[in-house]
């Protein structure tokens, strides 16, 4: 979250820059309500802060990327941008339609977990114990009991599920929420020590999740 207008102002230069290809001092004058002369300031100091990132075309009357051009404001990815073009970003929201691209929303299906199934994994995790559940892994759907330590709760942008030991797998594996059934049991302390989970801490993390 942007926490300065100098901050927010340059998030936006580098927004439009990057994925539309060229700001102008009426975006400034439009998203922030400034005069012409102090939105042509505001780029002025985003060059002195970040030299050689924009160049300015007579004919487009606009500054573009340079080569040099290297985003730090951004994450650079392009759910920013379409969220903030769809009114969806909270860096700063758009208070109409002038500039929003068409689009559509789609809600993902809610995930029904009972709070019966959530109390005793978070007592778990902040536990440290075991739990003996009832879970329809995609392999066998029909449900099947297994003990578990649950280790975290992780959000893949979609949903969430929980990291955790499997003793039936002898290894990490990733659980949808959403396919846990009634009540875990508690089934006591950690037996010994778990072996290290370095697949979560990989930068391919997502890409590699254990689903069962």
């Amino acid at each position: 979250m942007m926490k300065t207008t100098p901050e927010r102002r340059f998030w936006l230069i580098e927004l439009l820059t990057n994925w539309e290809g060229r700001i102008t001092c009426g975006h400034l004058q439009y998203y922030f309500n400034l005069g012409r002369q102090q939105a042509s300031k505001v780029i002025n100091q985003y060059l002195e802060a970040n030299p050689g990132h924009l160049i300015y075309c007579t004919s487009a009357k606009s500054y573009l990327p340079a080569t040099d051009f290297k985003p730090t404001y951004i994450s650079h990815d392009v759910a920013e941008y379409l969220n903030w073009i769809s009114g969806q970003s909270p860096q700063l929201p758009l208070s109409d339609d002038k500039y929003q691209l068409a689009h559509t929303i789609l809600s993902p299906p809610a995930r029904n977990v009972s709070p019966h199934i959530m109390r005793p994994l978070v007592h778990a995790i902040r536990q440290g114990e075991r739990l003996e559940v009832d879970y329809g892994a995609v392999t066998h759907p029909d449900r099947s009991g297994r003990i578990i330590v649950p280790i975290r709760f992780v959000n893949t942008g979609r949903r969430w599920h929980l990291r955790a030991w499997c003793e039936k797998a002898q290894g990490y594996r990733d659980l949808v929420l959403s396919r846990l059934h009634g009540t875990p049991n508690p089934e006591g302390k950690v037996l010994s020590d778990l072996p290290p989970d370095t697949r979560a801490r990989s930068r391919t993390f997502f890409s590699q999740l254990s689903y069962i």
